[in-house]
């Protein structure tokens, strides 16, 4: 076997924080390469990809498996998570051009990788590797001006929920899509950020780019159950991060080469949804990484200086009292609309920083520092680490609330940098770097050297936490939660055991509070008469109401049929639904008819019926209802004008038509006079009110004929009155004194009003 090499199985313990013990699993040394990636699948397969020069044996057991370099090639390698080698795949400059690279991997359900390439400078892509370790597909972008040829990289690479492939990056000038759909990408100025979704065949979906007249570049990129894509990079200057040509959403940084960070998130056709970006006046570091939490929230990691605001949104967080001008790691969380949570920010002078979520929900992270020593503990609470060389490597872990759980310092004597950890199997994770001279792989007081064999090495370490036991996590949910297989519906404080390979478990301590859910109520009548409205209302008060109009208050004016929906947020945080259907009907069309003549003699009736049959029926005399007066049919034996108000099934009303009864005299014996009688409208008393009043007037009379006279006798307004209550209204006249005269049948009535205002 090649002696660029060295395995180590060791035993030994050490502790990082009170709360934990830890071992070491296993390490792998190698020479002449750089790692770029790794990555995990299903069956805890162990996966290795970066560079590599001259020629390598791949195989750290006593068996041989060595590979030859064309220049500097791109290598996929393949360990059980015993550190069982499986092999390697060789991305070699056959077919491509010279210096190859894998800068990144992932994998889907059926144990495919998936890799982010660098085919040469002026070529970028992605490839699927089977399970096997063969070529299924290979997709590439050429650059079509050699003079730039090194201006190319394609950075990450993620596999969303259809399998579909998306990789982001950077290009400089012309970036040509080699498929039967190809899309060709052109920058604005410098770098642009490309991103590319292929489908599970490889071919171009669509590719976009985002940028400037100066540099833009991606880095890090996750997707979520909907397919959204969220991208993370850094931008200079103005950039336009709608990657629609037709619309325009421009973000200028704080200074020109700031470098500021950016998140963007585009749906699954890769339209604008939204973007978050962190200024500062100095610049940031070039690598930010992405993920989803547990929660299916998002973490953002990267290094910052003093003066830069953590919070997207209109708050202000900055966090001077911690941070400096030498760069600063940290650890931001938002939610899923992008809206900031926390920040936890690290008070030593960082060089690089990068994270990933463990099975339990807690972030693992792991950098570099260049400062004297660095707290590894973003709290309250202080755990120091110290350098040896001019860099060390440190890592960290951090439940999903930020607070530390343990950590350590990997110090050379020369320099060390950790690049990439990534969580195992319950209570284990990996971490990769490189190192000159000596390393110390143990992070507590004891010693464990690596020596490298020809320059910078790399380096591949396995860690498992013993007998691990998380400080206690405070939750909340709205409702029930599972968690762990244990549905918890009361609050309280709940223990979990996590079982780990080795009879290596892990304790996690809940404080949990369950929230009831709201259960919104929504009020109102569900029917719709005619052309009219309703209104839709709710029975109790919470924070944020959303309807399924798209109204936000906590009521709302129907006119039209369907059904409505409402969405509620109590003060929890906590949301509850609702709906109803909303019909519409008709409102019936009512009219009444007289069975024999109107006009008769004290003693006789008429009878009016109501047409057609309806649910209700209310009648009325002189817009007065009539007690007892419900049925279809009503017999009228006086003077008035008669109405009736009916109403269907569905509570919708008419008002019908008015049909005036006289009972103008008394029957007397035969070969009597008739004694004729002032009709029983006149006998109705006059009354005008308000008086004095503003103008508008009630007069409840006989039917007539109204009119009003001003103080010096002109006739101001006549009109008609009908039996029962009228109006009528003078205001537009001056105030002062009027006389109101009504003629009924033969009778004359006057009266003064007064107007004023």
């Amino acid at each position: 076997m090649n002696l660029s090499f060295r395995i180590f199985i060791i035993c030994f313990f050490f502790t990082f924080s009170s709360s934990v013990a830890q071992n070491i699993s296993w390490e792998l040394q190698f020479d002449n390469y750089e790692a770029k990636g790794l990555g995990i699948d299903l069956s805890n397969n162990v996966l290795f990809c970066g560079t590599f020069n001259g020629l390598v044996d791949f195989d750290p057991s006593l068996n041989i498996d060595t590979i030859t370099s064309v220049a500097e090639d791109g290598f996929l390698t393949k360990f059980d998570s015993n550190r069982n080698y499986n092999w390697t795949y060789h991305l070699n400059g056959v077919g491509y051009d010279w210096n190859q690279s894998i800068n990144g991997c992932k994998t889907d359900a059926d144990g495919n990788i998936y890799i982010a390439c660098d085919f040469s400078g002026k070529k970028v892509g992605a490839q699927k590797i089977s399970p096997s370790g063969s070529l299924v597909w290979s997709r590439y972008f050429t650059y079509s001006t050699s003079s730039l040829s090194n201006f190319n990289d394609c950075n990450d690479i993620a596999i969303d929920i259809n399998k579909n492939t998306v990789i982001v990056g950077s290009y400089w000038g012309h970036l040509c899509c080699t498929t039967p759909s190809g899309t060709n990408l052109y920058s604005q100025g410098q770098h642009d950020a490309f991103i590319c979704k292929l489908d599970s065949f490889g071919i171009l979906i669509w590719g976009k780019s985002i940028g400037g007249l100066d540099d833009t570049k991606a880095y890090s990129v996750v997707t979520d159950d909907a397919g959204n894509i969220y991208c993370a990079g850094v931008f200079e200057g103005t950039c336009d991060f709608d990657p629609d040509t037709a619309n325009v959403y421009n973000v200028t940084s704080a200074s020109l080469y700031s470098g500021d960070t950016f998140l963007l998130k585009l749906n699954s056709q890769g339209e604008f949804v939204w973007v978050k970006t962190w200024k500062s006046n100095n610049s940031f570091s070039v690598s930010p990484t992405v993920s989803f939490d547990i929660y299916n929230e998002i973490v953002i990691t990267n290094t910052a200086v003093a003066g830069i605001d953590f919070d997207p949104g209109p708050g202000t967080i900055t966090m001077f009292s911690i941070m400096s001008n030498n760069g600063n790691a940290f650890v931001l969380n938002l939610d899923t609309s992008g809206q900031f949570k926390w920040v936890k920010v690290f008070s030593a002078s960082t060089v690089s920083t990068m994270h990933n979520i463990d099975p339990f929900g807690n972030i693992l992270l792991s950098g570099t520092f260049s400062g004297q020593n660095m707290d590894i503990d973003p709290g309250p609470d202080s755990v120091m680490i110290y350098k040896t060389g001019s860099k060390a490597g440190y890592f960290a872990k951090l439940n999903q609330n930020g607070q530390f759980i343990s950590g350590g310092v990997l110090a050379a004597s020369i320099a060390c940098n950790t690049n990439y950890i990534l969580p195992g199997g319950a209570n284990e994770f990996y971490i990769s770097g490189n190192f000159s001279d000596t390393l110390d792989i143990d992070p507590s007081p004891g010693y464990f050297p690596l020596i490298d064999q020809n320059g910078p090495d790399l380096f591949l370490i396995k860690y498992n936490n013993c007998g691990y036991t998380n400080p206690i996590q405070v939750l909340t949910s709205c409702g029930p939660l599972t968690y762990n297989g244990q549905v918890i519906a009361t609050s309280g404080i709940y223990y979990q055991t996590f079982p780990g390979i080795a009879g290596c478990d892990s304790t996690v301590i809940l404080d949990m509070t369950i929230y009831n859910v709201p259960s919104p109520e929504i009020t109102g009548d569900t029917i719709v008469c005619g052309n009219g409205s309703t209104i839709l209302g709710l029975s109790n008060l919470y924070s944020i109401y959303e309807w399924s109009t798209g109204e936000i208050t906590s009521s709302i004016i129907v006119s039209s049929p369907g059904s409505y929906q409402i969405t509620v947020t109590d003060q929890n945080g906590c949301l509850g639904f609702d709906s109803v259907t909303v019909l519409q009907v008709a409102n019936p069309v009512l009219s009444i008819t007289a069975a024999s003549s109107t006009i008769f003699c004290q003693g006789d009736s008429v009878l009016l019926a109501a047409s057609p049959a309806l649910a209700s029926y209310q009648w009325y005399r002189r817009n007065y209802a009539i007690p007892g007066a419900t049925s279809m049919n009503y017999v009228a034996k006086n003077s008035g004008g008669y109405k009736c108000i009916a109403k269907n099934a569905a509570l919708c009303s008419d008002t019908s038509n008015i049909i005036i009864v006289l009972v103008p005299c008394i029957p007397i014996g035969p070969n009597h006079n008739r004694t004729i009688l002032n009709s029983e409208f006149e006998s109705l008393p006059l009354q005008i009110f308000p008086n004095p009043g503003s103008g508008l007037f009630t007069v409840e009379s006989a039917s007539g004929q109204l009119q009003v006279f001003n103080s010096i006798g002109s006739l101001i307004l006549s009109s008609e009155l009908f039996d029962g209550v009228n109006t009528f209204d003078i205001s537009k006249f001056s105030d002062g004194i009027y006389f109101v005269t009504i003629k009924t049948g033969e009778s004359v009535h006057s009266q003064k009003v007064i107007m004023t205002r």
